[in-house]
């Protein structure tokens, strides 16, 4: 990690409005809906079956399988 002077800040940043900045090369970021997408994509291809608009209100397991309970009260058991 290194400090990072005004000048460098705004380098990096594009923006002056910051005096500097802590730089840690071992950080990362993640873009939060490209995350989720690939997220889907796994769960899809490992047989997860994705609903839309569906708000989860609770879960259960039993017998080593999963259910998910909706605001509607549909519940979708889910596989192990």
């Amino acid at each position: 990690m290194r400090l990072l002077t005004a000048e460098e800040t705004a380098a990096r940043t594009g923006t002056s409005a910051y005096s500097g900045s802590l730089l840690d090369l071992r950080a990362g970021t993640i873009q939060p809906l490209g995350y989720a997408l690939g997220l889907a994509r796994a769960a899809i291809s490992a047989g997860a079956k994705i609903y839309h608009s569906s708000g989860v209100t609770g879960a259960e397991r039993s017998n080593g399988k999963w259910t998910l309970h909706t605001a509607e009260d549909h519940s979708r058991p889910t596989g192990s």
